[in-house]
C-alpha cells in the first residue's frame, strides 16, 4: 500500500483516535490503489519517482478522492442529488494515463 492508514483518515477526518472503521478504510485504500492502477494502465511501482521514493502527488491526491467518495458512498444508491466535481478525480488521473498503442 501506498497510502497511509493515518493520511487516509486525515483526508476522510476521522480523529485518528477512533479505530472502528481502521479496516474498512485499510481496504478502501487498497481498493482505490488498485483502481487507480487500472485507471491510469500502469503499476504505481513503475511510477514511483526513484529521487524521492514517492508517487507523484496527482497520483496519491487521485488515490484520496477515490477513498473518500467510497467511505462517503457506501451504497449504490443515493437518495439526494450527486454531482461530479469538474476537473478532479479524472484530470487528475489523465495527467497519469499511460496510453500506448498495440
Amino acid at each position: 500500500m501506498y497510502i497511509l492508514l493515518d493520511t487516509a483518515k486525515q483526508h476522510l477526518n476521522v480523529d485518528k483516535d477512533f479505530h472502528e472503521d481502521d479496516n474498512y478504510i485499510l481496504h478502501l485504500i487498497q481498493v482505490a490503489e488498485d483502481t487507480i492502477a487500472k485507471r491510469i494502465d500502469q503499476n504505481l511501482e513503475d511510477i514511483i519517482d526513484p529521487k524521492t521514493g514517492y508517487l507523484p502527488k496527482s497520483v496519491v491526491q487521485s488515490i484520496l478522492l477515490l477513498i473518500g467518495q467510497f467511505y462517503a458512498n457506501r451504497e449504490i444508491v443515493t437518495y439526494t442529488s450527486a454531482t461530479e466535481i469538474p476537473v478532479a478525480f479524472n484530470f487528475l488521473c489523465d495527467l497519469n494515463k499511460h496510453y500506448w498503442i498495440p
